[in-house]
């Protein structure tokens, strides 16, 4: 059975060429003239045989005086054997002798015959060309030109004395010549006389990719494409020679030399020639070990162990380089490597970078060499990610706790420990098995660093232990809730609060575990200061300031027992109780967490509401009494604002009654009511319906006041008797 190749090498083999400096001999020809071509249809012509040359002539029109030329001719063709003769050639060009000659005196050579034919006829020159012409031993042809590239054959690696051994033969140069005679300027007419050349050029004529080797478990041997090739490589070429000739070549040698093994003795998973070495140590991997004497190195992000030659001896004292992924191990070993020979039967010698499969013991040995070198030494981003390779490779996590707990004894701070806990466990996230060792370490470093959580360190303690409470998936309430513990062991809740602000911890989430809500509103009910250190604190101080503003200008001291007060400055107020709305506002939300104490900050808003709803309504009114109409308080009374009907009945009436009375603003409304009274511009019943209207205006205001019962007739009754003051219509 066929053995299954390892490799099939496709290179170049040169073989000899011979460039010869050719001198070619031959006689030169020239188109037949028209003097020439009469004479030789005369003479072809036998009827005409036993006329003379000169009559003929004469009958074609050709004077005396002209014959000459045609003796001349004569003479010339027969010189040149076209024409045979009866008589002596040195009489013809005499004008004397060749107004006796007849035709039959002369006839066509064979030569004569055949260049007649063609049209062509010697010059009675003979001249040379010189051409190159080319000699394969190999294939035993010549040609006028070499296709194939070509050098002297000294400047290859076979040798200036190769061809001393070929036996070749050349003696079909002349015969080559003539039937390429066109190719190197010649007519087909023209005949070659003589061929001669001297010592030709020895060359070395390469073709690309002409040899095959091909290496499979018990050896190798040589192919070429062509019968001739192989034929000639076999009787003159030897695996010494070719040995020799791989190493003239860059590609197929090793920068620096290398050992020298028999081919037998290697474990060959896969061959490689030595300019694809780079190639190789290039390819995918997650570990790679180089010896680093060859210079193979990797300028990606893989990891790497260079320069370190214990883990490569593990494997082979020889390997240079090893790549390793999860799979296993691969390492590479460049050699000078003796096959047999199949072609010759003996040693063929070739540089090649062997690929090797390791063992599982030998990839476990190394594994552990590694593992133990990262566990003796000092941490790095590459040790952990290396460590993580090897734990994911042996699949044991417990390597990865055994480091991690040595390397966390090495620190001496917990914010160092805390530290580089977070980096191993950046690596090794994605190892199985880690994440409960993860877990266990870092809840230890926890509980301890945050018992020493401080009000002056609180900052700095967050910043080191937020990325941990996010790698161990710690909810931020149970988070802050563990922060704040040892705090309020020790400090008041307004400073636990105020240390939890400052580490930019939300409101929610601080007044989760300090509620300091119930504090601030007690705060405002005592009227006690309020420090706005935080936002929160902030928003509660705005709010009683404005609070007891207010009360402070209404005259309210109890929220259960007051007077109000009429003598207040109303923009004051409208001013006042804006910024107090708002500030209400903001505060609602914290509701929930003071639900009681707000019930009763609700109670204000029942003494300041309705006065700023009956100042709203009468500033709107007073602003333009005149368009205070039946129609308006109608509509007001059918939608039951009954309120806002009040008010602008009420500034409607003193407006009329000022402008009746010509008194001026100064003038109060009982005032005005009174004085109507006695100057009898109203009766005793209607000033009483008007006191009324006053009265049920005031109790709006000042809803701690008894109030004026009514409904909506007395509504109607008290419009009729406003709207009468001016005489003005239902």
């Amino acid at each position: 059975m066929e053995l299954k190749p390892i490799k099939k090498i496709k290179t170049s083999c040169p073989f000899p060429m011979l460039e010869y400096k050719v001198d070619v001999l031959y006689n030169e020809v020239r188109k037949a003239s028209g003097i020439a071509y009469i004479i030789l249809e005369l003479i072809q012509k036998s009827a005409m045989g036993n006329e003379k040359i000169a009559e003929v002539l004469k009958r074609f029109g050709i004077p005396s005086d002209l014959h000459y030329m045609f003796a001349k001719e004569l003479s010339s063709l027969v010189a040149n054997g076209i024409l045979d003769t009866r008589i002596n050639s040195s009489y013809i060009d005499n004008i004397k002798y060749f107004e006796q000659m007849t035709l039959d005196l002369f006839e066509l050579t064979a030569k004569g015959e055949k260049m007649f034919a063609e049209g062509a006829i010697p010059t009675g020159q003979e001249k040379a060309k010189t051409t190159p012409v080319f000699y394969s031993p190999v294939t035993r042809k010549f040609d006028l030109v070499c296709t194939q590239s070509y050098a002297p054959i000294e400047t290859s690696f076979l040798g200036e004395d190769f061809l001393d051994k070929v036996q070749y033969n050349v003696s079909g140069m002349e015969e080559y010549l003539k039937f390429v005679q066109t190719k190197i300027g010649l007519k087909a007419e023209e005949m070659i006389i003589n061929v001669t050349y001297q010592e030709p050029k020895k060359l070395a004529a390469k073709a690309e990719e002409n040899l095959t080797i091909t290496i499979d478990a018990e050896g190798m041997d040589f192919g070429f494409a062509t019968s001739d090739e192989k034929a000639f490589f076999e009787s003159y070429y030897s695996s010494a020679l070719m040995s020799a000739g791989m190493l003239m070549k860059d590609k197929y040698k090793f920068d620096i030399s290398v050992p020298t093994v028999d081919f037998n003795t290697l474990k060959v998973d896969n061959l490689y020639i030595p300019s694809d070495a780079g190639k190789q140590a290039a390819r995918p991997c997650k570990l790679f070990i180089g010896r680093g004497v060859h210079g193979y190195s990797r300028t990606d992000n893989v990891l790497r162990y260079e320069n370190d030659v214990i883990y490569l001896d593990i494997l082979d004292d020889k390997a240079e380089f090893a790549l390793l992924d999860n799979a296993g191990c691969k390492y590479y070993l460049p050699l000078n490597v003796r096959i047999p020979c199949k072609t010759f039967g003996d040693v063929f010698e070739m540089q090649l970078l062997i690929e090797t499969v390791a063992s599982d013991e030998q990839f476990k040995r190394i594994l552990q060499a590694i593992y133990l070198d990262c566990y003796e030494h000092s941490s790095s981003s590459e040790s952990s990610q290396t460590l993580a390779y090897v734990a994911t490779v042996l699949q044991d996590a417990e390597l990865l706790n055994k480091y991690t707990q040595k390397k966390l004894s090495e620190l001496g701070t917990d914010e160092d420990r805390i530290d580089l806990l977070l980096r191993l466990n950046t690596a090794f996230a994605k190892c199985e098995g880690w994440n409960a060792y993860f877990a266990e370490i870092a809840r230890d470093i926890f509980a301890r660093y945050i018992q020493t959580v401080e009000l002056e360190s609180i900052i700095f303690k967050n910043t080191v232990l937020t990325p941990l409470r996010k790698a161990m998936d710690m909810p931020e309430s149970e988070y802050i809730s563990a922060l704040a513990e040892p705090l309020k062991k020790k400090e008041s809740a307004e400073l636990v609060y105020q240390a939890l602000d400052s580490a930019s911890f939300t409101e929610s989430e601080i007044l989760a575990v300090v509620n300091v809500i119930e504090l601030y509103a007690t705060r405002v009910f005592e009227r006690t200061p309020i420090d706005g250190a935080t936002e929160l604190a902030g928003k509660f101080a705005l709010f009683s300031g404005n609070l007891w503003r207010l009360c402070d200008m209404l005259g309210v001291e109890n929220p259960s027992d007051y007077t109000l007060k009429d003598d207040y400055n109303i923009d004051e107020f409208f001013n006042t109780f804006a910024t107090y709305s708002k500030a209400k506002k903001e505060i609602e939300k914290y509701k929930a967490y003071a639900n009681k104490s707000f019930i009763q900050l609700d109670r204000f808003d029942s003494i300041f509401n309705p006065v700023q709803e009956v100042l709203s309504i009468e500033r709107t009114a007073s602003e333009h009494p005149e368009k205070i109409t039946i129609k308006f308080i109608d509509e007001q009374i059918s939608r039951g604002r009954y309120s806002v009907a009040v008010s602008n009945l009420l500034i409607k009436a003193q407006y009329d009654l000022r402008i009746l009375l010509s008194a001026d603003l100064t003038v109060g409304a009982n005032e005005l009511i009174d004085e109507a009274e006695r100057q009898g511009i109203i009766k005793r019943d209607e000033a009483s319906r008007l006191h009324k209207l006053r009265m049920c205006r005031n109790g709006l205001q000042h809803p701690e006041k008894r109030q004026i019962p009514f409904d909506k007739a007395t509504l109607e009754e008290w419009r009729d008797t406003v709207f009468s003051l001016k005489g003005e219509d239902k």
